[in-house]
C-alpha cells in the first residue's frame, strides 16, 4: 500500500484504462477526472483536506482510494472515503479502505462514510442494483463487483439512495396536476423563472439560498459555497441543454428545480428522457404544492421538445416530502446506490 504524492497521479488516474474498457463510458469517466484536484474547477477542496492511496501488486496497481476531510461537514465525527476503483482483488481493496480509515482515524475521525467524491454535495454512493445504465453527470458509475469488495471488506449500509422513472404519458396525472393547480392559485405573488445563460449565473445567490435552506435537514447536507455554486450554474450554463426553473414569491426566493437531458453514453443526442437532478422547496413553502407545480412545469417544458420520461435522482431514501411527490406520480425505482460506513474506533485496525 502506497500513499500517492499529489504531484504524482498517473497511477491514481491510470487505474480507470485497467477496469473499464475502451469506449464511451471510459471516456466519460476520464472527462470527470480533468481538473479533479484543482479548486478553480472544483472550489469544494478550498475546504477539503484528502490523502490518496494506491495498491500494488508488485508493481502494477490494482487499486485505488481517497480518504477525504471536509471542514464544512456538520458532523465532526465522519470522514470520508471515495473515488474507489479497484480490480477484483478482496485483499487489495480491505487494505486500501484500511488506509484511508487509518489516516481518518488519525487525524480525530471515529465515522468513515463512502463512497463520496469529495463530499456529499459531488458524487456520491456505489451501484447496487439498476447496471447496465450510461454514466451520467455526478452520478456513480461501478462495475457490480464493487458491492462484494466493499461488503467483503467488514462495511455496512448507511443509506440507500434511489433513482425513480416516471413515464406521465402512461400513468394517472390527475392528482399531482390538481396539487400543483390549487398550488398556483393559492400562493401568494407566485413567479416561475427560466433561467439559462447570464440570467441563470445572475441567479447564483437564490439558488444557493434556496438549496441550503431546502436541504438543511436532509440527509447528509453540507452547505453550498458562494464558490461552489458559481462555478456549478457556470457548468449548467455550459451544457446549455437543460431546463432551469426559480420560484420566487412576494417572500423571496422559495423554489429550484434544476434538470438536464439523460445523455446516450457517447452520442451527444439525449436519451428519451430528462433527469430532475436538484428539487428544493424552502421550509415555509413545503406542503403546499410548490413542488408540483416545479415539476408540472418541468415536464411540460422538456414535453415540448419531445422528452417525457422524468428521472428523479438521487433521492435518499429518508427523504419524506420527496417520497410524497413520488407517491403522488407513481414512478418505479430503476436505480440503486449505498452509501457504506465503518466505525473506527481508537486503536483498531481500520
Amino acid at each position: 500500500m502506497s500513499p500517492v504524492g499529489k504531484g504524482d497521479l498517473s497511477a491514481f488516474f491510470g487505474l480507470l484504462a485497467d477496469i473499464y474498457p475502451a469506449g464511451p463510458v471510459r471516456s466519460h469517466l476520464f472527462r470527470e477526472h480533468q481538473g479533479l484536484f484543482q479548486p478553480f474547477f472544483h472550489p469544494v477542496l478550498h475546504h477539503i483536506d484528502y490523502g490518496l492511496f494506491v495498491a500494488r501488486d508488485g508493481r502494477r496497481p490494482v487499486g485505488r482510494v481517497a480518504a477525504i476531510i471536509d471542514t464544512h461537514y456538520p458532523d465532526p465525527r465522519v470522514g470520508f472515503f471515495g473515488l474507489f476503483e479497484a480490480h477484483r482483488d478482496q485483499e487489495a481493496a480491505t487494505s486500501l479502505l484500511q488506509a484511508a480509515g487509518g489516516w481518518l482515524r488519525d487525524r480525530g475521525k471515529t465515522v468513515m462514510l463512502g463512497p463520496v467524491s469529495f463530499n456529499t454535495n459531488q458524487k456520491v454512493g456505489l451501484v447496487i442494483d439498476g447496471f447496465g445504465r450510461p454514466p451520467q453527470p455526478s452520478l456513480p458509475f461501478n462495475p457490480p463487483y464493487y458491492q462484494e469488495l466493499l461488503e467483503g471488506a467488514g462495511l455496512k449500509k448507511e443509506i440507500d439512495l434511489l433513482a425513480y422513472l416516471w413515464d406521465p404519458a402512461g400513468a394517472d396525472t390527475a392528482r399531482l396536476d390538481s396539487v400543483a393547480e390549487r398550488a398556483r392559485r393559492r400562493i401568494p405573488g407566485l413567479a416561475l423563472r427560466r433561467l439559462g445563460g447570464m440570467t441563470l449565473m445572475g441567479a447564483a445567490g437564490a439558488i444557493r439560498e434556496v438549496f441550503n435552506r431546502s436541504m438543511a435537514a436532509g440527509w447528509g447536507f453540507v452547505p453550498l459555497t458562494d464558490r461552489e455554486v458559481a462555478a456549478f450554474v457556470q457548468a449548467l450554463a455550459f451544457r446549455g441543454r437543460g431546463i432551469y426553473i426559480l420560484a420566487e414569491t412576494a417572500t423571496g426566493p422559495a423554489g429550484i428545480s434544476l434538470s438536464l437531458p439523460v445523455e446516450q453514453a457517447g452520442a451527444f443526442r439525449p436519451a428519451a428522457c430528462f433527469r430532475l437532478a436538484i428539487l428544493g422547496v424552502v421550509p415555509e413553502y413545503r406542503n403546499r404544492g410548490l413542488a408540483a407545480v416545479l415539476i408540472q412545469e418541468t415536464v411540460r417544458a422538456y414535453a415540448r421538445r419531445g422528452l417525457r420520461r422524468v428521472e428523479f435522482s438521487l433521492v435518499a431514501e429518508s427523504n419524506v416530502p420527496m417520497a410524497r411527490i413520488i407517491e403522488l406520480s407513481q414512478a418505479a425505482v430503476v436505480q440503486r446506490c449505498r452509501v457504506y460506513r465503518r466505525t473506527l474506533e481508537p486503536g483498531q485496525d481500520a
